[in-house]
């Protein structure tokens, strides 16, 4: 489709058209007007935030974050109970991040979205 029949069908001018394509280029066309284009063409227009690595899903991010931000606790934790010689097996503490890992990514919690290293 030409820019001028595409100004035709939204109800605009050709030079409208043109800016709109410019706009998107550089990344700065907002939603509504793409809506709008898109309407105009008999399209429904729709987004959406996707994983980077194709393999990964939101899913896997969040448990992983989840996991991060569980160690990072406990290791606090284990640091403490270390200088009062109450120490833990690592199988147990493996299981411990596990459980606290879940719980955190269960309960949504905001920390795990924190810049983690």
């Amino acid at each position: 489709m030409s820019t001028r029949q595409l100004a035709d069908l939204v109800g605009t001018s050709h030079s409208a058209v043109v800016a709109l394509e410019k706009r998107e280029a550089q990344g700065k066309v907002t939603l509504e007007m793409v809506t709008k284009f898109a309407q105009a063409m008999g399209c429904k227009f729709v987004y959406g935030i996707v994983p980077e690595a194709p393999s990964e899903s939101l899913d896997s991010i969040v448990s992983a974050k989840a996991k991060a931000l569980a160690s990072e606790l406990l290791k606090r934790v284990e640091h403490s109970m270390s200088l009062e010689k109450q120490g833990s097996d690592a199988a147990d503490s493996k299981a411990q991040v596990e459980r606290l890992a879940l719980e955190l990514k269960t309960k949504m919690d905001s920390r795990i979205w924190d810049n983690q290293a």
